[in-house]
């Protein structure tokens, strides 16, 4: 059976060997061999023994996996081995899907080779997984194997039965495989980031794992050593899932990098390990323990860094060498007993940096003189001895570190720069018989838990500055005698401080040297020091006594502030100057005498002195700077010197014991000299004094009366706020009180001085007492809270006021009426709010705006009066929800009040000029149509008050005929009219009235005019306004102005001419000007009389007509011709219509149009809607045409540029007079715009609109945003010329004329001949520089940045040639753009331009005869030139041109 099984799994693989052909095998076609033993068998042994043979033989097999099936070798080769001499296969193998493929493979042996039928051995094979495959099994016979892999490989376990086979693997990334039994040699790349590779197993004789194998094998848990194993390569294990790590004896070589960032918890390395390396476990943040043998004789850089909770691990003493951070980031790690490193020779920066939870005691060895500055920085040693022969410690070396006690050798000679800064030592010990002189800068500072220094050096002589500041726990500390020096803030914020001497030797004290040190209880001598610094010894408040020698210079700012325990001063003669709060908070000083020496003293000196009684000024000094005696409560003595001048701020603020003060003429005061004295009762002011300052009296609330002086101008802010003031009657002089007497609760009467302008923000707020107020008489403005809680009951405010601040009105509970005057033009919010008195309310015709709510909040009104014609804009909470229904509003007649939110929301509302309380005016005559005069009497059936009235001829807006008083009765005659009247008496007014009364003139057939309002009849016909200006003939029917000058408004009408019934003719001679508010020409308008109306306007070439809409507003309807029924005509005379609405206007129908005829006749129209409306039709002669805009056309009853209406149009006949002449350019000539375009004396940019420069014609209009920008010295031009302009404008015969700049923008010279045009430029957007010569077609260039272009010319005759800005090059008509100068989208600039015309005659050398002989050469002025340069001269009689 077994042999059977052999030949069986032999026969397996067999296919057709080919030799060494790499080509496709094909399989075998003849009967297999097994075929036929199995043949043979069956006869031999019969079916049912062949049967049971097969069942046993199959058992046999299932020990096994099943061996890969013949038909899946995909190349095989026969090879041999000479050293052996003996030939072995390699064969290659790809897995399958199939479904008779295995998903546990077992490779074969052997296979038979067919040309001898031998069976040779397998050594090689070569296997791509692909699918189906789970697991793979390779005998111990293999030689070498190489294995990977697809995608779609479903492998789960490789196994080698034989530790001999070279494995040569590449399943990195394989996301499959969960298992491995490898054997003692490996090749490739392993199982590189293979994430759920669980368990390897390693034979016996596998000594090395090469480099990267398991790297990022994240689930890898279990690994099986061989005994054999004696090297990990680098990063093998790196992000390996391994947690547990145990190496055998025998072990050697650790690779750098072998274990980082894995997950390894405990490690145990064998003692035949020596040498950790670099990163070897770096960064294995779930590391707990490590068990080093003592043979380890090197750890590596950043060995074990960042194992953040690595709490257990041995320093081996044979550790001879330990590299940069090999423990850095450790914090975990505590260490039991005591650390040794006897034969240590080397280590590195940072080894122990952030090592924070050691806890050992540790003798530092001498390696260095100088100790290093990183070694144990922020680490956690319990103790740290220096060895003897160290002399120094370097800057920061023990920084942030939380070692508790440092001994320090007796060889120390210097401690650095922050050298225990922020560490959290709480003991430091110098050996006795240490010597150095100076404890540096910032060595302990906030080195919070320190509480003793031990054993100070006796010859120490300074201490530089916060040496030991912010040592918040330090207790105790014994100064040497012989110290000189302490330095600025060098024992700053020491709290705990409470035992200190200070040497008499000391001679220097720094800013702030003991400040805050609170708990210092003592009394300390300085005989030596000169100058006690700024905060010296502030918040020292336990100092109970300070003494200071003979030569005492100056006392600093804050030098004892704060010092509550301080009793007693004394300050020598020698005492100059005294910096500002140098005493403040000695609470408990009752008395000081400042001595005569002292010249000046600074601010808050005394500040806060609570106890203080008696001070004695030196009698020398100026001034009493600010808040010198501030919150000295119980203060009462103290005699001002005569020669002081000044008073600071807030001198004597908060002094509640000071009664009584006298101020000296001649002495000037600060702000809140005397705030918050409450016992103040008599002040004495300076007669000299002009302003009262901010809050000087603010809070006195005993002082009732103060007289103020004379010359008095100003009162400041809040300067008598909340005090007791009863009455005050401020001077005429003053001219500004800003806001002073706010919240004072007594204040009963006040008297303003007559010119003040403006009374203040919070003036009077909340005086609740105050109701006697005399106003000034010009004040104008009323500041926000000003009488807000008081007792104010004025209901006319003076006529001068024009501004009114918020709530200025607020809860004045006695205001019961209030009449705001003319001049007002908004009411701010919430200004009578809780005015719960306030029943009526005048609004003055200016105001225009109420800005914010809640203006009448609470209030119980029963009217408001609003004389604004049109309703000021409101929201709707400026009102309460009540007022809408109960209170009535009262407004002008013709108001819009009804449509106007919130106003609309009113129930009850009615037209008057004041409270409706009187009747309504009685008219004579109702409203009716009359045919004959009329007379209207109006009457008063009031007891009292004055009647108003105006007539309003029709065609007259309301508004444009004043109220008059009512005097005689009203005649009426061949005018319709509307007469309106009122009466109004005092506050009190009727309602609006009026009378409508409707001429209706008899029917006749020829034209009724009427001229400013004025019916044109016989008797004024001929000179109707009496100045020969305006003259009409009844018969002709033509009216003739005559260099008129006419404005309606000076006869209150609305209209100039204005009539109908038949045609009119209007001749103009000269130049006549028509001004009204309304339509100055209204012709058409039936009047009364039927038919349709036509109008001529005739003139000659000097004739000139101009009909204006004066309104400036431009508001309502409007025209500057309105032709209601007929046409217009204007003949051979210039017109000119601006109107408010429409320059030209007719009433739809076929008559209605427009007729322009002669050469002279030119149309100008301006609306603002449109330049004509509702003209039917357009007639114009031959030579007529529309000028502007450029482009535009007549249709639908306006002129339209495209889809656009016009508001601007002007017709008439293009101007061809005045004409320019710009000089041909007949040699080289080159523009230089910072000389041609500037002016040379101002250096101003020049006008070059029309104008010619030298040889080019300029015109860009400057109101267009053209021109010459002198700063980047070029020309911008912003409006382009299309190319229908361009085509039309320029015929063959073309000339420039003054009237050019109408339609043309750009460049123009005259060229002839051959020559080139460079032009330097630039062009944005849709713009390009355009170049036209004659009436060939234009040249277009664009250019993103700054160019030049070469333009060629070549003419037989002189041509314009024209340079402009062009947006378009095709035929289609279309309008120019336009863009602002400078900043436009799109535009060309044009920087320079040089023409060149070739040499006529082609001879170069034109200074010699036909021999070579120098010939005489004249300038153009006839003078002989030597040496002729570049330029023209005469040659033989000859004008010749030198290009040379």
């Amino acid at each position: 059976m077994k042999n059977f099984t052999s030949v069986l799994r032999s026969h397996s693989g067999a296919v057709q060997a080919r030799i060494p052909s790499l080509r496709s095998v094909t399989k075998q076609k003849s009967t297999p061999p097994f075929c036929k033993v199995c043949r043979w068998l069956m006869v031999l042994l019969g079916v049912k023994a062949f049967a049971i043979l097969c069942v046993l033989m199959f058992m046999g097999l299932s020990v096994h996996a099943t061996v890969v099936p013949d038909k899946y070798i995909t190349v095989k080769y026969l090879r041999y081995d000479a050293s052996a001499k003996t030939y072995y296969w390699e064969v290659h193998y790809a897995t399958s899907g199939n479904a008779d493929f295995p998903e546990v493979l077992e490779f074969p042996t052997r296979l038979v080779y067919e040309n001898d039928k031998k069976s040779y051995a397998i050594r090689d094979v070569r296997i791509i997984l692909k699918e189906k495959t789970k697991k793979v099994i390779f005998h111990s016979g293999l030689t070498k194997t190489f294995i990977s892999y697809e995608r779609n490989s479903p492998i789960e376990s490789i196994e080698y039965l034989g530790a001999n086979t070279i494995a040569n693997i590449y399943l990195k990334n394989c996301k499959t495989i969960k298992e491995a039994t490898l054997p003692k040699t490996l090749l490739w790349d392993g199982f590189i980031n293979c994430t759920a590779l669980e368990k390897v197993t390693f034979l016996e004789g596998c000594a090395e794992i090469p480099s990267l194998w398991f790297s990022s094998c994240s689930a890898l848990k279990t690994i099986v050593w061989p005994s054999t194993m004696k090297k990990i390569g680098d990063a093998a294990f790196e992000y390996a899932g391994l947690e547990t790590l145990t190496l055998p004896e025998g072990f050697n070589s650790l690779g750098e990098r072998c274990f980082k960032n894995s997950k390894l918890v405990n490690v145990v390395l064998p003692n035949s390990l020596t040498e950790i390396p670099r990163e070897a476990f770096y960064n294995c943040r779930r590391l707990q323990t490590v068990q080093m043998s003592d043979n380890v004789t090197s750890i590596g850089v950043s060995a074990f860094d960042n194992c953040a909770y690595l709490t257990t691990m041995n320093m081996p003493l044979s550790i001879e060498t330990i590299g940069n951070s090999a423990f850095k980031g450790c914090e975990a790690w505590k260490y039991e007993g005591e650390m040794k490193t006897p034969n240590l020779k080397s280590i590195g920066h940072s080894v122990f940096y952030l090592c924070s939870s050691l806890n050992c005691d540790y003798t530092v060895p001498h390696l260095w003189d100088q100790l290093p500055n990183s070694i144990f920085r922020c680490s956690g040693f319990k103790s740290l001895t220096l060895s003897e022969g160290i002399t120094s410690i370097e800057h920061s070396a023990f920084l942030n570190s939380n070692t508790q006690t440092y001994n320090l050798p007796k060889s120390l000679k210097e401690i650095g720069t922050s050298a225990f800064r922020e560490a959290y030592v709480k003991e430091v010990n110098f050996a006795p018989g240490t010597s150095f002189e100076k404890i540096d800068k910032y060595t302990f500072e906030k080195c919070i838990k320190l509480e003793a220094v031990n054993n100070i050096p006796s010859d120490l002589k300074v201490i530089e500055e916060y040496a030991f500041n912010g040592c918040y726990n330090l207790k105790a500390l014994r100064l040497p005698e012989g110290l000189t020096t302490i330095g600025n803030n060098a024992f700053y914020g020491c709290k705990a401080l409470e035992s200190m001497n200070l040497p008499k030797s000391l001679t220097t004290l720094g800013t702030s040297a003991f400040y805050q040190c609170k708990m210092w209880d003592g009394e300390i001598s300085l005989p030596l020091i000169t100058d006690v610094p700024n905060a010296a010894f502030g918040a020292c408040q336990k100092l109970r006594k300070v003494s200071f020698g003979p030569q005492l210079k100056s006392i600093g700012y804050s030098a004892l502030s704060g010092c509550q325990a301080l009793t007693e001063l004394n300050l020598p003669n020698s005492l100059e100057t005294i910096g500002s709060g140098a005493f403040s908070g000695c609470c408990n000083l009752t008395e000081v005498v400042i001595p005569e020496s002292v010249t000046s003293i600074d601010a808050e000196l005394f500040e806060s002195c609570s106890a203080l009684k008696k001070v004695t000024l030196p009698s020398g000094l100026t001034e009493l700077p600010n808040r010198l005696f501030y919150a000295c409560d119980v203060l009462n003595d103290i005699v001002i010197p005569t020669s002081v001048k000044t008073m600071g701020r807030g001198v004597f603020g908060n002094c509640k014991a000071l009664e009584r003060m006298t101020i000296a003429d001649g002495v000037t005061i600060g702000k809140e000299l005397f705030y918050g004295c409450e016992s103040l009762k008599e002040v004495q002011l300076p007669a000299t004094l002009t302003t009262i300052p901010e809050s000087t009296f603010n809070r006195c609330i005993s002082l009732t009366k103060v007289e103020l002086p004379a010359g008095l101008m100003a009162i400041e802010r809040d300067a008598f706020e909340s005090s007791g003031i009863v009455e005050v009657v401020v001077p005429e002089t003053v001219t500004k009180i800003a806001g002073s007497f706010a919240n004072c609760k007594s204040l009963k009467r006040f008297v303003f001085p007559k010119n003040l302008e403006a009374i203040e923000n919070y003036m009077f707020r909340n005086c609740e007492l105050l109701a006697d107020i005399t106003l000034p008489t010009n004040v104008k403005t009323i500041g926000s809270y000003a009488f807000a809680g008081t007792l104010f009951d004025k209901s006319e405010l003076p006529a001068t006021v024009n501004s009114l601040g918020y709530n200025a009105f607020e809860n004045c509970k006695q205001l019961k009426e209030m009449f705001i005057p003319e001049g007002v033009t908004s009411i701010p919010e919430e200004l009578f709010m809780s005015c719960t008195s306030l029943t009526r309310v005048v609004l003055p015709s200016t105001v225009n705006q109420f800005y914010g709510g809640n203006t009448f909040k609470d209030c119980p009104l029963t009217d408001i009066v609003c004389h604004a014609p049109t309703a000021p804009e409101a929201e709707n909470y400026v009102f309460d929800a009540k007022h809408y229904s109960s209170t009535r509003l009262i407004v002008p007649e013709g108001s819009n009040y009804n449509d106007k939110y919130p106003w609309s929301r009113f129930n009850q509302k009615t037209e008057g000029e004041g409270f409706i309380t009187l009747n309504n005016p009685v008219f004579s005559k109702e409203s009716c149509t009359y045919t004959e005069p009329i007379t209207v009497t109006i009457t008063n059936p009031n007891a009292s008050g004055t009647l108003y009235y105006k007539l309003v001829p029709e065609g007259t807006a309301k508004d444009e005929v004043e109220y008059a008083v009512f005097t005689e009765p009203l005649k009426l005659s061949e005018q319709s009219a509307t007469i309106y009247a009122y009466i109004v008496d005092g506050i009190n007014s009727s309602e609006y009235a009026k009378q409508v009364y409707t001429y209706e003139p008899p029917v006749v057939k020829k034209v009724v005019l009427y001229v400013c309002g004025r019916l044109v009849d016989e008797k004024n016909a001929y000179d109707i306004f009496g100045d020969k200006t305006v003259s009409y003939d009844p018969k002709s029917e033509v009216l003739t102005l005559t260099w008129a000058n006419i404005d309606a408004t000076k006869f209150k009408a609305s209209n100039i001419i204005s009539g109908s019934g038949g045609d009119l003719t209007i001749r103009v001679v000269g130049h006549c000007t028509l001004k009204a508010p309304g339509t100055p020409i209204m012709y058409g308008h039936q009047l009364g009389v039927p038919g349709g109306s036509n109008l001529t306007i005739v003139g000659d070439e000097n004739s000139i007509l101009t009909v204006e809409t004066t309104n400036e507003e431009k508001s309502g309807y409007s025209c500057g011709i309105d032709m209601y029924c007929g046409n217009l005509t204007i003949d051979n005379c210039t017109v000119v219509a601006t109107g408010g609405t429409h320059g030209l206007y007719t009433k739809t129908g076929p008559e209605h149009g427009l007729t322009l005829r002669g050469e002279h006749a030119l149309l100008n129209l301006t609306g603002t809607e449109s330049a004509m409306e509702h003209v039917q039709w357009l007639d114009l002669d031959k030579m007529l045409m529309i000028l502007e805009p450029e482009g535009a056309e007549f249709w639908d009853g306006s002129i339209w540029l495209g889809k656009e209406k016009q508001t601007h149009v002007v017709i008439g006949a293009p101007r061809t007079d005045d004409n320019v002449e710009v000089p041909e350019i007949r040699e080289e000539y080159q523009t230089n715009f910072s000389s041609d375009l500037t002016d040379q004396k101002t250096g101003e940019a020049l006008n070059v609109e029309n104008v010619v420069i030298n040889n080019v014609y300029y015109n860009l209009p400057a109101a267009n945003n053209d021109g010459f920008d002198a700063k980047e010295q070029c020309l911008i031009l912003n409006t382009s010329m299309d190319y229908y302009t361009m085509n039309k404008r320029i015929p063959a015969d073309a000339t420039v004329t003054a009237d050019f700049g109408s339609w043309y923008n750009g460049l123009i010279i005259v060229v002839n001949g051959k020559g080139t045009i460079d032009i330097d430029y630039q062009t944005e957007g849709g713009a390009q520089l355009a170049v036209k010569i004659g009436e060939e077609e234009a040249k277009y260039y664009t250019a993103d940045k700054q160019g030049r272009v070469q333009v060629s010319y070549d003419v037989a005759t002189p041509q314009y040639v024209y340079i402009y800005n062009s947006q378009y090059t095709g035929g289609e008509k279309k309008t120019p753009a336009r863009a602002r100068a400078m900043a436009g989208k799109s535009w060309l600039k044009i920087y320079g331009m040089k023409v060149t015309p070739q040499d006529p005659t082609g001879i170069h050398n034109i200074f010699v005869d036909s021999e070579g002989r120098p010939v005489a050469v004249y300038d153009m002025n006839g003078r002989k030139v030597n040496n002729p340069g570049k330029g023209v001269y005469i040659v033989n009689g000859k004008k010749i041109m030198n290009r040379q």
